[in-house]
């Protein structure tokens, strides 16, 4: 049987009901999905049907066993060629996720393995979710955000490493808990402070501060650097859900180290989302 991935990206979330025709399409044909970074959160992390966020890094693909032909059929829905580094690859089916549920997909009694992307980027990743050490690691960092935060509460970045960080290890539970953009010059910030009720921008050193002056709903902006506060995990989460409590406009400087790529850039390349490299 020919082996069958999805890749989903950006036009999935924005199209009315094909994020629930995807659901059902992979969970009944037990195909596995990979996500670009701007559709972060159509599965939980640790659903089998997951398999991965795509388009971050230079060897992503490859590491996907999506970069050539090898006899599986690879079906694109809703991905804009921003979405993916280098472009989409010629090889790879267009659909639209408006007719998902016409997709005719083989069903199979079980997921087959994820491909190597996903256990490289756990290897380097996994223990880091529980370190203590200050300035935090980033990936603690985007966990503690992903596990504590409510479901009403959006989590955003404008192209930068802070983005980076958030499409790389924000272990989502829920279809848009995480928002990011789909090309560099995206304001995806401004679209989610003027459109939701509670939201945590994330920002990098050398980022531009977005301007959230006069927000009409509770917004916190982290400010994420080596020089920042050196605040434990435990500390750092409770002055988030502090300035969420009291609504209005915050802004939180936290010791988080940013720029320490080195591991994941070893295991995946440079990393080329928003022409970063």
């Amino acid at each position: 049987m020919t082996r069958s991935v999805l890749v989903a990206g950006s036009g999935v979330s924005a199209t009315p009901g094909a994020v629930e025709s995807l659901v059902e399409l992979a969970q009944r044909t037990r195909t596995g999905v990979f996500n670009t970074c701007c559709a972060k959160g159509l599965f939980r992390f640790d659903d089998p049907a997951h398999f991965g966020t795509i388009g971050l890094q230079r060897d992503d693909l490859l590491l996907a066993r999506l970069a050539e032909p090898d006899g599986a059929r690879v079906v694109a829905t809703g991905v804009e060629a921003d979405e993916i580094p280098g472009g989409i690859p010629g090889h790879w089916e267009r659909f639209d996720p408006r007719a998902l549920a016409d997709l005719d997909l083989p069903e199979k009694p079980a997921f087959g393995d994820r491909p190597p992307l996903y256990a490289a980027l756990a290897a380097v990743c996994g223990p880091l979710y529980t370190l203590t050490s200050t300035p935090l690691s980033p990936v603690r960092a985007a966990g503690d955000l992903a596990a504590a935060l409510h479901t009403d509460i959006v989590v955003t970045a404008n192209a930068g490493l802070a983005a980076f960080w958030l499409g790389r290890t924000f272990p989502t539970r829920q279809s848009g808990s995480v928002r990011l953009p789909v090309r560099a010059n995206h304001d995806v910030v401004a679209e989610v402070v003027a459109s939701t009720a509670a939201v945590v921008v994330v920002c990098g050193p050398g980022d531009n501060v977005p301007d959230v002056v006069g927000a009409e709903g509770t917004v916190v902006v982290e400010h994420w650097s080596s020089t920042g506060p050196l605040l434990d995990p435990d500390q750092r989460m409770a002055a988030v859900e502090n300035a969420l409590s009291m609504g209005g406009v915050h802004h939180l400087e936290i010791g988080v180290d940013v720029d320490d790529v080195a591991g994941l850039v070893e295991v995946a390349g440079p990393v080329t989302a928003w022409g970063l490299a």
